[in-house]
């Protein structure tokens, strides 16, 4: 489940009484339980006799036409819901008039500003998960309200205002609905305004399979051409943008500040036919979004017009745009990344920029794609047809599975950077860019050329092109890139960054081409200013001109018998001798190198190591130094060298049992561990280690587990103990029967034949300081590591909101320690504020969410679990999975500063890819998210102390708890905590806890040495 700009529209089951009756030109299923929104008609209407009514005068009609001719200006005709209507005659709406279909009985909400749709968030959830209302036949018999049948040569002319209603969400149409259906040989045509937030669909009794035939080519409907929806110069009309990898709310927030477009997956599924947008004629989509509190808001954005001093997606100055989404199945819309959606340019058109300002509960924030690449994505095919011209003066990106075709005569001007990803560009760091590369099956994004592409046209020099450059029509000398204008190679090289981490994803532009002194077909790099043409080779389309060619660096690894082995070799690259470096791969057995270029070769670990140019002459002395041209072929030969193994054996406790089944489990994502290896040959040179890599970090989705990091044999290594989340190691004896004595001041260690040369090493990260190194030894035989770790499991979503001191709400993702915030004092029995102490961000990976709802609508989502205050019982209590023994529970709220409550009534868990916090408030431990006073469990919802009704500590049962237990004193803590972080944190008062048996000492100091990570010093 997905919160901020995701997913909350309300599932409403709604059961219909049903009469089916036939009369004139109509057959209906009438609603009982419709109410006419109307003084001026009786709210007891004929079931047999009325299919619409004019809400200006009240009269009621049989026939749709009938009530439109007769309708004079500024009245609207209404549809009855609950109707299936079959016409088979052509319907004009006047000028001044309105014909709406209405989604549940009317055609306003007063929920929101838009007038055909509606945002359903009292249950803060889209209807089937997030999924169309008309998914399946089930949702079509629950949700479409009414069906416009126009049979065979039956059309709508609109003149006025057509009106199809929906209830709309992030993803699309999510609720109720009324649908036009359209048979062969009708159209809709409009001159004057469509709102359309329900669907216009092809009827499925004679459609043919149009995704098929688009895949073959034909992107002119001439395979249906008679059936269509034409926006004529001068009309608009209204729809929704469908997004499908809208993320919280903080990662809006975090997209949107790394000039990145937070979703990448849309498209405008309401029309579902072929639709003509003519020059003159305006589309307009509105985008939805919703926080965490159930705010909903609503952005109308400009698709396409030809005003340009409007922001607008595209311009055009003449000719159409034509669209076409293409279901896989007519008779539902689908979450499915197959179904396409055809952008065709016939005409002359360019490329504008989506704006738009998000201002919502806790996010201001402006989208302007202006500053970033435009995306596009696998569900976009888009073409330029002869004579089109389309101009590009701003940044665009083609994500994998998208396709872009120029035809043979159109012309695709390209003035700022284009980049079309490749699968192999889009490895990029573990950050949320890689959900752009989640829908696309692994397929390149697609460039063909048949036409022309021109580069800096608008003479600013700003075009750069990455890419693949295909062209697959037969035209001799007719499909052109004109380069001449490009005034280097460099520009032949884009890089765009993804996600809020800006991950870099670069595409180089090459080509298949025709090889004149050798006759062959090379695939090859672009050069520049140059220009190429089509040419048809060897049975194979290609391009005709000069190319860049390249040279070839070799790796060839020996092999050899050592039981185990290491080698190490980078390969850098750079267009000038002292310019910034970029690594090809670590890995690789070739790479080709452009001529021109300059490499570096870095080699580590090996044995011995050579380097020969083609004539076989040795260049060893250019290995680890600084980048040379690469003007010839090169082999590196490489001996890798003998390896000892360093084992890391990771365990709890002893009598402890923490993974899945007992409530503790280890799918809780709050973190992990691991050890990084570093090696030298030289034991005094700090400078000189290197990584050779680390164990398998403790993950939160397995039990323990072993991994192993081979180290040269003679070498010098040492260790780094690195702490993700709050997970910290304890230090317990190991393997007692080896008698090897070690520690991590000045580490030494000696074989011990008894145990076939494997010596243990048993490390304390205590002693070494949170990511601290120990002191080098000597790798010289294989050596095992055992560490223990304790781990913190509960965690908060991105996108919760935090009561600040003053009650304002904060996302949790915007909370430092400079932040005070609103805490609940058992100890004086009344909310006050206190200062964070403790503050982590866990990055977005897949994690177990556990999501509790209340009975005001509000809910709060955790991984893992959270604990809350039981009104009833006066405890803490933790909620981390859909177990119902907790549904119905009251908790401590918070409300205007004062104490109030909230009861549970449901529960839901599932797995998915989230970003995480946690914090620990002064004194209190304690904050309020979302209205909700919640804590940490592992440490700080142990119950020290009973609690009296007035919600406050029972101080004579306290003073009793302490009097039998006693309180720690600093000197107690002194050797893991500082004293303002032993003060602060309230540790004195947890030797009552440990007294009481609710945790062991050794369990807090594990989550201490977390807590110290990312808290107050």
């Amino acid at each position: 489940m997905k919160k901020a700009l995701g997913k909350i529209f309300m599932f409403l089951g709604v059961f219909l009484s049903i009469l089916c009756v036939t009369i004139g030109e109509a057959s209906w299923v009438w609603d009982a339980e419709y109410t006419v929104n109307s003084a001026s008609v009786s709210n007891t209407i004929s079931t047999t006799t009325a299919l619409c009514y004019n809400s200006s005068t009240g009269t009621q009609y049989t026939s749709i036409s009938a009530a439109l001719n007769s309708a004079s200006a500024n009245s609207t005709v209404y549809v009855y819901t609950g109707q299936s209507i079959d016409c088979e005659t052509t319907l004009t709406i006047p000028s001044g008039v309105t014909l709406c279909l209405p989604f549940q009985g009317k055609a306003k909400s007063s929920d929101t500003t838009s007038p055909m749709y509606r945002l359903d968030s009292a249950d803060n959830r889209d209807a089937y998960g997030g999924k169309a209302g008309d998914q399946s036949s089930s949702n079509v018999n629950l949700y479409r309200r009414i069906l416009l049948n126009m049979r065979e040569g039956a059309d709508i002319v609109v003149n006025g205002t057509l009106q199809i209603g929906g209830v709309a969400s992030v993803s699309g149409n999510n609720g109720y609905y009324s649908e036009i259906n359209l048979g062969f040989g009708s159209s809709i045509t409009v001159n004057g305004t469509l709102d359309c937030f329900g669907y216009i669909k092809e009827s499925y009794d004679d459609y043919a399979n149009p995704f098929q035939e688009s895949n073959s080519g034909i992107i002119n409907n001439s395979f249906d051409q008679d059936r269509y929806l034409l926006l004529n110069s001068g009309s608009v009309m209204n729809t929704f943008i469908a997004t499908y990898d809208a993320g919280s709310q903080g990662r809006l927030g975090s997209l949107l500040t790394a000039n990145q477009v937070p979703f990448w997956t849309f498209d405008l599924p309401a029309s579902q036919t072929y639709t003509t947008i003519n020059c003159g004629a305006k589309l307009n989509a509105d985008i939805l979004m919703v926080g965490p509190s159930g705010t909903a808001m609503s952005k109308t954005v400009t698709m396409i017009t030809n005003n340009t001093s409007e922001e607008s997606m595209f311009y055009m100055s003449s000719g159409s745009i034509t669209m076409e989404y293409y279901p896989t199945d007519v008779r539902y819309t689908l979450r499915d990344y197959s179904a396409k959606t055809n952008i065709v340019f016939a005409g002359e058109a360019t490329l504008g920029y989506l704006y738009y300002s998000v201002s919502m509960s806790g996010i201001s924030a402006t989208l302007d794609t202006r500053n970033c690449f435009l995306p596009v994505s696998c569900k976009m095919n888009m073409y330029i047809q002869s004579g089109a011209v389309f101009t590009m003066p701003y940044r665009m990106k083609f994500l994998l599975g998208s396709y872009m075709e120029v035809l043979q005569g159109g012309t695709f001007n390209v003035n700022n950077e284009l980049i079309f990803h490749d699968a192999a560009g889009a490895v990029l760091s573990s950050d949320d860019a890689s959900v752009l590369y989640s829908y696309d099956g692994g397929e390149d994004a697609q460039f063909i050329m048949n036409g022309t592409l021109a580069l800096n046209t608008d003479g600013s020099g700003n075009a750069a092109l990455g890419a693949n450059i295909q062209h697959t029509t037969l035209v001799e000398g007719g499909a052109v890139l004109d380069f001449s204008l490009a005034p280097a190679s460099t520009q032949f090289t884009v890089t765009s960054d993804e996600g809020y981490a800006g991950s870099s994803c670069s595409v180089i532009t090459t080509g298949i081409m025709y090889n004149t002194p050798t006759n062959e077909i090379v695939n090859s790099n672009f050069t520049a200013p140059a220009t190429y043409t089509s040419i048809f080779y060897d049975s194979q389309y290609c391009w005709a001109g000069a190319f860049a060619t390249t040279h070839t660096l070799t790796v060839v690894v020996e092999d050899v018998s050592f039981a185990h082995s290491v080698y190490g070799y980078e390969i850098f690259q750079s267009s000038s001798e002292s310019g910034e470096t970029t690594s090809l791969g670590t890995s690789a057995s070739s790479f080709n190198i452009d001529i021109g270029m300059y490499i570096k070769i870095n080699v580590t670990r090996t044995r011995t190591y050579s380097l020969k140019d083609s004539s076989g002459t040795d260049v060893t002395s250019l290995v680890n130094g600084s980048l040379f041209l690469m003007d010839d072929d090169y082999t590196l030969t490489i001996t890798p060298a003998e390896a000892v193994s360093l084992s890391f054996y990771y365990d709890i406790k002893t009598g402890e049992t923490k993974w899945s089944g007992d409530g503790q489990g280890w799918n809780s994502g709050t973190g992990h561990f691991s050890w990084v290896v570093y090696e030298s040959w030289n034991k005094n040179d700090s400078s000189s280690y290197y990584s050779v890599g680390q164990s398998t970090g403790m993950g939160s989705t397995s039990k323990p587990s072993t991994s192993v990091v081979y180290v040269a044999f003679g070498a010098y290594f040492k260790l780094q103990y690195v702490l993700t989340g709050t997970s910290s190691l304890m230090n317990y004896a190991a393997n007692q029967d080896v008698k090897t004595e070690t520690n991590l001041d000045g580490l030494s260690v000696e074989n011990d034949s008894s145990y076939s040369f494997t010596n243990t090493v048993t490390c304390n990260p205590a002693d070494m300081g949170l990511n601290g190194y120990s002191d080098p030894f000597t790798a010289g035989a294989n050596y095992d590591l055992t560490a223990y770790w304790y781990y913190s499991q509960s965690c908060i979503l991105a996108g919760s909101m935090i009561s600040m001191a003053d009650g304002s709400p904060k996302a949790v993702e915007d909370i430092s320690l400079e932040d005070t915030v609103m805490s609940y004092s058992f100890f004086n029995g009344c909310y006050e504020e206190a200062s964070v102490i403790y503050i982590e961000r866990r990055e977005e990976v897949e994690r177990h969410v556990v999501t509790v709802f209340f009975d005001d609508g509000t809910y709060l989502e955790t991984s893992g679990g959270q604990s809350y205050f039981d009104l009833e019982t006066l405890e803490y209590f933790t909620i981390d999975s859909s177990d119902e023994e907790h549904i119905g529970k009251s908790v401590l709220a918070y409300e205007d500063g004062a104490v109030s409550s909230k009861t549970v009534t449901r529960i839901e868990e599932e797995t998915r890819a989230v970003e995480v916090y946690d914090i620990i408030t002064e004194n209190n431990w304690n904050f309020v998210a979302n209205g909700i006073l919640t804590v940490i469990p592992e440490v700080f919802n142990l119950n020290i102390f009973e609690v009296g009704e007035d919600l406050k500590y029972d101080e004579e049962l306290m003073e009793q708890d302490i009097a039998a237990y006693g309180l720690y004193t600093y000197d107690d803590f002194s050797a893991y905590v500082s004293y303002e972080q032993f003060t602060r944190y309230n540790v004195k008062y947890l030797k009552v806890a440990v007294g009481k048996g609710l945790i062991t000492e050794e369990e807090m100091l594990s989550y201490f040495l977390g807590y110290k990570h990312h808290g107050i010093e």
